[in-house]
Order: C-alpha cells, then sequence, then structure tokens
C-alpha cells in the first residue's frame, strides 16, 4: 500500500466493485477536470461515473473518472495517483489514464510516476498526447505551446514537465499527418528497440482523432499500455463499440427548415442519414438497431407538399422518434438528445417519451429552449426544441454539433 497523509480519509484498500466492469479509469486533479472528462465520454455515448471516495457504490458504467482532489486533501501527489491507479485496475479497467493540465499547472510529473507505479505494470508502454487544439494547445517537436492573454506563447517541454527530462520517443507531425499506421510503424520500430516512453505531437483534432486510433490497436492483445493526456483527445477515445447519435426531426415546412435540414445532412455526410417517418415505421427493430448503431445524426423529415393535416404529420414524428429510441435500447449506442423543429412536432415528440417530468434548461439560442425528460424509459434525454423557420441556415447544425461534442 502505498503510504498517505493522514488528513486524507478517502482513499482506502482497493475495495471490490459492482458486477459489471468498466472498460476504462481515468484519474483527474481535481473535480472540474473530472466533470469535463466525463462530459467528453457522455459525448461519445459512454456511460459513466465521477467518484471520490471508494467506498462509494459504482454503477453500471463504462467509464469511471477519479475527482483526486489532490490540491485539498494530501501532500503526495504520487502516493494518492498510485493508490487511486491500484483501485482502477482493482475495478477491473482495461485502460488507464492519467489526466494532466495542459499547462502543466500542480504537480503532473509526481502524478503520472504514481500512476506508472500503482498500474502495478513492470514496464508499460506509455504514451503521452498532450496536444488540445479546440483549446489553444499545440505539442510541436515535443514541446507545448500555450496561448497567453498577456505577451508572447508560451513554449513547455512536454518531456521536462511529466517525466523529468527521461528519454522519450517524439512522434513528430509529419508522421501524425500520415495516418494510424504510420504511428503505429514507428511507435512498434521504437518499442523494439527497448523504448516505452512516446509522445505524440498535435495541431489539429485530425492529430487527436489518429493518435486515439493508434492507441486502440496498441492496446490490443496482452501489451501492457497506459496513456496520459491533457484530455483534449476523448472526443475520440475511448471508441468502446459504443457511440452516441442524435436525431434530428423537423418537417421541412418553411423552406428556412429545408435549408437547415439540408446543413446538417451535408456537414455529417456519411455518418448522416436522412429519413421519413414513413421509412422508420415501417423498418424492423433490427434495421432501426442498426441505423442507431451507424449513423450519427438520424434527420427525419418530410416533403413540403405532402398535403397531409400538420397534426398528422406531428403525430407521426414523434411516433417515429420513439420507434427509434425504443430500437436503440437493445444495442450499445445510445441518443445523446433530439432536436425538434415547430410546436406541433415538439409537443407530439415529448408526450411520447411517457415522461413524469419535464425539467427546463437553458436557451441554447434563441427560441431554441432544452428541456430534460424524467420517469418513462427514456428519463434523463434532452430535447431541444426550435421555433420553425426561426434561426440561420446553421442553427439546427450548430445544435446537432453541441449536443455530439463535434
Amino acid at each position: 500500500m502505498i503510504e498517505r497523509s493522514a488528513h486524507d480519509p478517502r482513499v482506502d484498500q482497493v475495495a471490490p466493485c459492482h458486477s459489471r466492469v468498466p472498460e476504462v479509469g481515468v484519474l483527474a486533479e481535481d473535480l472540474n477536470a473530472a466533470l469535463a472528462v466525463a462530459s467528453r465520454f457522455q459525448q461519445r455515448g459512454l456511460t459513466v461515473a465521477v467518484v471520490s471516495s471508494t467506498d462509494e457504490a459504482i454503477p453500471d458504467v463504462q467509464a469511471l473518472v477519479v475527482d483526486m482532489d489532490i490540491d485539498n486533501t494530501i501532500d503526495d501527489p504520487a502516493g494518492l495517483t498510485a493508490t487511486w491507479a491500484r483501485w482502477l485496475r482493482g475495478c477491473g479497467c482495461r485502460r488507464l489514464e492519467v489526466r494532466f493540465d495542459s499547462a502543466f499547472r500542480g504537480a503532473p510529473a509526481a502524478c503520472l510516476e504514481g500512476f506508472v507505479l500503482g498500474s502495478g505494470f513492470s514496464s508499460p508502454l506509455v504514451l503521452i498526447v498532450p496536444a488540445y487544439p479546440s483549446a489553444g494547445r499545440m505539442c510541436i517537436e515535443g514541446s507545448m505551446i500555450v496561448p497567453t492573454s498577456l505577451g508572447p506563447n508560451l513554449t513547455l517541454d512536454v518531456a521536462d514537465a511529466l517525466i523529468s527530462g527521461q528519454d522519450a520517443v517524439v512522434i513528430g507531425l509529419l508522421t501524425m499527418t500520415s495516418g494510424v499506421d504510420a504511428v503505429i510503424d514507428e511507435i512498434t520500430r521504437h518499442e523494439r528497440a527497448g523504448s516505452r516512453l512516446f509522445l505524440l505531437d498535435g495541431t489539429t483534432a485530425e492529430h487527436l482523432s489518429v493518435a486515439a486510433a493508434a492507441a486502440e490497436r496498441l492496446s490490443e492483445g496482452n501489451r501492457q499500455m497506459l496513456t496520459a493526456t491533457s484530455g483534449g483527445w476523448l472526443r475520440y477515445f475511448p471508441d468502446l463499440g459504443s457511440d452516441g447519435f442524435v436525431i434530428v426531426a423537423a418537417p421541412a415546412a418553411q423552406e428556412a427548415d429545408q435549408r437547415q435540414l439540408r446543413q446538417v445532412a451535408d456537414a455529417y455526410g456519411r455518418r448522416a442519414i436522412v429519413m421519413t417517418p414513413d421509412d422508420i415505421l415501417d423498418a424492423t427493430h433490427t434495421h432501426l438497431e442498426q441505423i442507431t448503431s451507424e449513423y450519427r445524426i438520424v434527420v427525419l423529415t418530410s416533403s413540403q407538399d405532402s398535403g397531409l393535416d400538420p397534426w398528422i404529420i406531428a403525430a407521426r414524428f414523434g411516433t417515429a422518434v420513439r420507434r427509434i429510441l425504443d430500437a436503440s435500447t437493445l444495442g450499445s449506442h445510445r441518443c445523446l438528445g433530439v432536436i425538434t423543429s415547430g410546436g406541433l412536432t415538439t409537443g407530439r415528440v415529448i408526450r411520447n417519451l411517457d415522461a413524469t417530468e419535464l425539467r427546463p434548461g437553458q436557451e441554447l439560442e434563441p427560441l431554441c429552449p432544452v428541456v430534460r425528460v424524467s420517469g418513462g424509459p427514456h428519463g434523463g434525454l434532452a430535447v431541444i426544441s426550435k421555433a420553425s423557420g426561426v434561426g440561420t441556415d446553421e442553427t439546427l447544425l450548430r445544435l446537432a454539433s453541441r449536443v455530439l461534442g463535434d
């Protein structure tokens, strides 16, 4: 057992976890970081729990995120991180990761040291992915470029900050841009020569996607592997065979709505499917389950000149959305949210969810409020409604991207 400060009562010996084994466990330095990690997992469609004590009952989830609360509870970050890493291993997590601040505040080197120790691995492959392009943090030739509000950008040596100057192989931008196979080939070549620490450069979201895909393939088999990241790549990793999708339900009664729907379909390309409510009502549950597992966006629309009464159209949309949601429960891909356009459609969709309570949320854009349903078979689902004809051509696309985290 790693020694710990006497004033930290939260971390005890490894305790038995729940019956289901979570796939991934991430250590975060504080609650804010833990919530950011958990949010990105949820955007990936994963079930996740944030824990801060080994005494907590662990729900049936795919991912565990630990709020270590390092600053407020302990003087030994390496010891605390080692204890939590060992606890995650005891929970059966196949993938382990430690998150560090992208500007290397705190004690990231001590945390990484404790993380490796607590993993119980004798000589693991360690992948370090520090880049966070969407937050302005770039990693070039092993150096982190951090923007500042005043003066020039900071340039920080990642190896000095994280591994105390130990030798690490830098996988440069040229290799990262060349794709997953190139990254794996270079890592494998250096691994055979005895290298265990790898630092992956990155300046774009595509680089993070490549890093995530490479890590997925490298973790296969019996290879011992750990990852240390700033959290930027969690939008792409881990891919646990479970992803989320969004339903966009909008009768194309107005030209503005038609333009908005085209923007969604065009932006997501092959990741989107456009269907009518009749298509959904005629489909089998097996077909619908396949649709929810293959696409990130399911667009439901009807022609402007269908000739049907608007109330009938709204009723069909409500039934179709419910059928998609029911079918998704049969698979591992869950619905992250439903976006509706038009008052009649929104009303029918929500009523068909059999909710016992509606909890209003923020208005994301003018006349685009969020409501989360409680009770019923789809309790917790978020529904974002938009008044018909409201917004710019990109309004539905912005709402969908926000739900998906894209």
